[in-house]
Formats: C-alpha cells, structure tokens, sequence
C-alpha cells in the first residue's frame, strides 16, 4: 500500500481546498482529513473543537496611515509602463499592412497568377523585420510591466500586514505554467481592491474608483489574444496559410484593443495608487510638523 505523506501535502492546499476535504471528511482516507484538520488549526482556519474560525475581513489587516512607511511612488514606472506598450500599436498597424500584402500574394498563387522568387523573397523579409522588433519590443516592455507590477505590490505590502501572496509572486506567477493563466489576474484584483478600501477609509476623494470588472475584461482578452495567436511553424498547405494569415490581421485589431485596454487599467490603478501614496506624504509632513 502506498504510503502518502499528507502533512506535507495538505501544506501546499489553498484554504478553500482544506476546507472542502474537512466538509466531505466521510469521503477522504483517515489519514488525509487528519492531516487537513492539522493544518488548518495551524492556519486559524479551525479551532481545537473544530470549528470553523470566521476568516479576517481585509480591513482587520489595514496598517494605520500614521505607521506605513517605506511606500514609493509607482507614478513614473507607469508612464514608462504605458509609453513602452503603447509602441504595440505601430507595430500591429505594420503586422495589418504586411499580412494584407502577404493575403494577396498568396491569393495570386491560389488563383494562378505570376508570383516571383522576388516578390516571395520580399514578404520574408518584411515578415521577418516585424517579428525581430515585436520580440525586442515584448522582451523590453514585458521588464518595465513587470517592475511596474512588482513595485505596486511591494506598496500593497506596506499598507496591509497581510498579503495574499509573498511580494516575489508579483513577478514569479507569470513564468510558471499553467498558474500564469489566473494567478497574476488575483494578485491584479487583490491590489485593487484592497486599494480602494484603502482610498474610502482615508476618505480621499476620487474622480472614478476602479472597478474589478474592468480588470476581468482585460484579463480575458489578453488570454483570447495569446490562445489564438498560437500557431503552428511549418504551413506547407496554400490554404492554411491564407487562413493563419487571415487570423494574424484579426489577432493585430484586436492586440490594439487590448493595447487601450492595458493602457486604460494602468492608468485607473496608478491614479488610485498615486492618491494613497500622496495622502501618506501628507500625513508625515503633518506628524514632522
């Protein structure tokens, strides 16, 4: 019989997990819930009689305005954020006009027309070019977005006791498989929550607070983008190729939209952002008074 080590397995459980096996505890092996009910009494998730322990609402882990300390501002790294992706558009303007170029060239195969060694070697060239500055470009503004998001949540840190996640994981979830699908989106909608709380417990008044559902917008389009932007690299087929090519003009029109979608979302979060932070500075200079 194998032998499971459950301590340690039941570690790695997300809370809601942990709870549903001590719900169901009648379906899972003896020693399985045993582990769990350990655990959870380690994380305050139950009591020595086992029962449920009301989970901390966000404001119980609120630090006092007058004892946060060590926030910066994030204002400068999201205008080079929205500078840097904002050179997307060009490039999605230029992947239009080459991919048109490239739908009649093959259209002139299709239907039998004279296409040059020439004429061929010319829109691999043009292909290419595009695709060596698109990477440079992804590579470059992929750092600044991510050092933008990092240095956000190092603020989240600041101004709450707890965080849902060790401020490493700001940049750590994008590069892991599978997890990079959902887990940067909550760490997103963690910092804009929990920062909107923040702005109407200080009272701060705002023009528009940021609202969650905006994020799941962006979020799902830049997954629907990046899923159907896949594509194999050999196409030896005629018609294959007219249709990646085809898909290619429909993904460029919708990376520009996803292009004011992100700028959109970095500018309604650094505003909110911007706002706490100048309302900490205030304070200190009111204490040092």
């Amino acid at each position: 019989m194998a032998y499971y080590n459950w301590e340690k397995i039941v570690a790695g459980y997300s809370e809601s997990e942990l709870q549903r096996i001590y719900r169901e505890k009648d379906k899972e092996p003896t020693d399985k819930v045993d582990a769990t009910i350990g655990e959870m009494i380690k994380r305050g998730l139950l009591s020595a009689d086992f029962k449920f322990i009301p989970k901390p609402s966000i404001e119980e882990f609120i630090i006092n305005i007058s004892e946060v300390s060590g926030t910066k501002s994030n204002i400068k790294k999201a205008r080079y954020t929205i500078a840097i992706i904002a050179v997307f558009i060009l490039i999605d303007i230029a992947v239009i006009v080459i991919s048109a170029m490239q739908y009649q060239l093959l259209d002139s195969v299709e239907k039998g027309l004279p296409v040059t060694n020439e004429m061929i070697f010319n829109n691999n060239i043009r292909e290419l070019v595009v695709i060596i500055v698109y990477l440079l470009v992804y590579v470059f503004s992929t750092i600044i977005f991510l050092k933008w998001f990092k240095s956000a949540y190092d603020n989240l840190h600041k101004r709450f006791s707890k965080c849902e996640y060790a401020s490493g994981w700001a940049i750590g979830w994008w590069f892991i498989p599978v997890v990079s699908l959902y887990k940067p989106y909550y760490i997103m909608k963690e910092m804009i929550t929990n920062n909107s709380i923040l702005i109407l417990q200080r009272g701060i008044s705002v023009r528009k607070n940021y609202k969650t559902y905006y994020l799941g917008l962006w979020w799902t389009l830049w997954l629907f983008t990046h899923i159907i932007s896949i594509r194999p690299f050999d196409i030896d087929n005629l018609y294959v190729q007219i249709f990646y090519t085809i898909l290619t003009i429909v993904v460029a029109f919708l990376d520009i939209l996803l292009v004011f979608f992100t700028i959109s979302m970095i500018k309604r979060f650094s505003y909110i952002e911007e706002l706490l932070y100048k309302s900490e500075i205030k304070n200190n200079q009111i204490t040092m008074s």
